[in-house]
Formats: structure tokens, C-alpha cells, sequence
């Protein structure tokens, strides 16, 4: 078995999974380190029985990686993340360094959609912002990155929400309109693009213009425990409300 650098592996048969994993990710760590092109995907292809694990621990690492350099150009204000060494950050996952070399995500291709630009991302998911060609309709695509590489879990998961989204019927709540695959085998699903702040934000706003007074912010706290009172009358509980 070969990496995507062409060398043989060395992973003996009977490692775990999960070593074997840690140990690709200290050899990528140190691959990245000395300026090397290192893709996830291409470790996905080069190692697919450990496609579910990998990609996972190659999700969280990028997500550390987002989250290190979001605090450095936050500058020295905000200290949840400076405080901390790119050690202590990295450690857990025992991944070497360069983190400063972003692996640019491809933009997924979806028939019937032209994808504008990404306006988001997590863990586990990708939103871009389109337009559907047969309305003209700004929508945005929730991709779950991978494709057929993608674990059984993520693919569930991914399934779950867009079933629950789809049962969901409330002004509060943005629904979704299409569900497919794209050019890749990545899932996604489509729902209507709403143009806006975060919450916390649009407070923020309000408390700078003068304007958040306990009646504003009381009837805005009625619009989100009414989205959230219809979710819950139907049995499903949100675990991730921010």
C-alpha cells in the first residue's frame, strides 16, 4: 500500500484503526511541515479501509486548524485560543504542524445549480451559496464533503437532518427545497438562501443603535422558542442550539 507521495506505508495489518490513523496524521503533519502538497482526499483514496475514521479525524483537524487561525487574525482580544499553544491545540490528535496550509476545498458541482461562493462551514458540512438555473432563486447547498469516501456515521447524519428539515413546517425555520448528489458523490441538500447576521450579531446591533430594549429582545426570544416549541411538538430535539 502506498500514500499519496507514493512511499509504502509501513502499516502493519493488525494495527487498530485508530492507530494506524494517528500515525498517518503525524506522517501528513510532518509531510505539511516541510512545504509539502499533502490533499485529504487523496489520503482517502490511498487508505479506503480506513475511509469512516480517517475522514473523520481529517474533519477535526481541519476544524482546529479553522478555528487557530480565525483567533490569530482575531488579534490579541480574543484569548480562548491564544492562550493556548499550537501544541496544546494539536496534541490530541498528535498531527505535527503546518496548519498554515489550507487545503482549498473543491466547489462541488450540482445539476440544475451555479454555486456563487462558500458562506460557511463546520465540522462535518460545507454551505455554499447558488442559484437555481430553472428560477433564478438564490438558494444555498449544504454539502457534506467526501463523497462515496464519506463514513456510513456522517452520511446518516447528514441523511437524519435533511429528513427532519424536510418535516418541518414553520415561518421561523428555513426548510429545504432539493436534496440530491453532486457531480462527485457528495451529499447536499438545498434550501432558500436567507441573507443575515448571527444572532448574537444582530443583538449586538440593536445594543449599538440603542435599540435593544427588554421588549425588542423579548419579542425576538418569542421567534426562536416558537421554531423551537413546533420541533419539539413533533419529538425531535435540536442538541447544537447556538
Amino acid at each position: 500500500m502506498s500514500d499519496s507521495s507514493g512511499a509504502a506505508s509501513h502499516l502493519p495489518p493488525s494495527a487498530p484503526k485508530t492507530e494506524a490513523v494517528r500515525r498517518l496524521l503525524e506522517e501528513r503533519g510532518r509531510r505539511l511541515s516541510r512545504g509539502e502538497v499533502v490533499l485529504d482526499r487523496e489520503l482517502l483514496i490511498a487508505h479506503p479501509e480506513l475511509a469512516p475514521d480517517l475522514y473523520d479525524a481529517l474533519a477535526a483537524t481541519k476544524a482546529i486548524r479553522r478555528a487557530l487561525l480565525d483567533a490569530r487574525r482575531a488579534g490579541p482580544a480574543d484569548h480562548s485560543l491564544l492562550a493556548m499553544s499550537d501544541g496544546a491545540l494539536l496534541a490530541p490528535l498528535s498531527a505535527g504542524g503546518g496548519w498554515d496550509a489550507e487545503e482549498p476545498d473543491p466547489v462541488p458541482s450540482a445539476e440544475g445549480y451555479e454555486v456563487v461562493g462558500e458562506v460557511g462551514s463546520g465540522g462535518q458540512a460545507r454551505v455554499y451559496e447558488a442559484v437555481q438555473r430553472s428560477t433564478g432563486q438564490r438558494v444555498a447547498i449544504k454539502v457534506l464533503p467526501g463523497g462515496p469516501l464519506a463514513g456510513s456515521r456522517q452520511r446518516e447524519r447528514f441523511e437524519r437532518e435533511s429528513a427532519i428539515l424536510a418535516a418541518l413546517r414553520h415561518p421561523h425555520i428555513v426548510g429545504i427545497v432539493d436534496r440530491g448528489r453532486t457531480a462527485d458523490g457528495s451529499f447536499f441538500f438545498v434550501m432558500p438562501f436567507v441573507a443575515g447576521r448571527a444572532l448574537d450579531e444582530y443583538v449586538a446591533g440593536l445594543r449599538a443603535a440603542g435599540t435593544a430594549t427588554p421588549a425588542t429582545v423579548l419579542r425576538l426570544f418569542a421567534r426562536v422558542a416558537a421554531a423551537v416549541g413546533e420541533s419539539h411538538r413533533l419529538g425531535i430535539i435540536h442538541r447544537d442550539l447556538k
